[in-house]
């Protein structure tokens, strides 16, 4: 009759006979998962964030108004542009920032109008692109981007790059140049065909005094 609570009995010494034995082996588990965890966290932590400090990410971005557009680009290895067309007067200028001393060090223009006619209310399109320079002598070198000008009324569309110079950003030396046009093309008759279409722009050819490219100036 007393079977059961014998056995109940018996169980209860029985855990209480072992239950340091439970919890020295809880603890233990309890350090190995806190052990795996710190050591994951350290090994992501040396590792980074997905090696994203192995990879540079560039950006261009472009905007436009009733008589203005913006757009930036990647002119050096470190050093970014701010390019703004002037609807009005035909004028593209860029600034580059020297990130460096964390100021405006730089200013380039041109004038589209010598290739790209004026035309009542215009309406432009501005953006950039990269352009990787294969070769190149001297300090100066063509930027790390072309910006492109687009003549909605025309059709027409044209090319430009600037004289880029590392070692004067390294210094913080103020540079001022003008933009060279490198090409360009018409990619539609303008409306009305006939007489009212204008003629492509040429692409630049080499000369044969310094063997760099000339703009095309009309």
């Amino acid at each position: 009759m007393n079977t059961w609570r014998d056995s109940i009995g018996s169980n209860r010494n029985s855990l209480f006979t072992h239950w340091p034995a439970l919890l020295t082996g809880a603890a233990a588990c309890g350090l190995l998962v806190a052990v795996a965890c710190i050591a994951f966290k350290y090994g992501a932590s040396q590792r980074g964030p997905a090696n994203l400090s192995e990879a540079i990410l560039h950006a261009t971005a472009s905007h436009g108004a009733t008589n203005v557009a913006v757009a930036t680009g990647q002119v050096g290895e470190d050093a970014e542009g701010i390019f703004i067309l002037d609807y009005l007067t035909g004028n593209l200028q860029c600034w580059v920032f020297y990130p460096r001393f964390q100021r405006f060090g730089a200013k380039f223009e041109t004038n589209i109008n010598a290739q790209l006619p004026p035309t009542k209310n215009a309406e432009y399109l501005l953006v950039t692109g990269g352009s990787n320079v294969i070769q190149a002598t001297g300090n100066a070198r063509p930027a790390g981007c072309l910006v492109y000008v687009t003549d909605v009324k025309s059709g027409m569309f044209a090319a430009y790059t600037l004289p880029w110079n590392r070692s004067m950003e390294s210094t913080g030396e103020l540079q001022k140049a003008l933009m060279v046009c490198v090409g360009g093309d018409q990619y539609r008759v303008a409306s009305g065909g006939g007489t009212s279409a204008k003629k492509p722009i040429p692409t630049p050819t080499p000369t044969k005094e310094t063997g760099k490219e000339k703009a095309p100036i009309k």
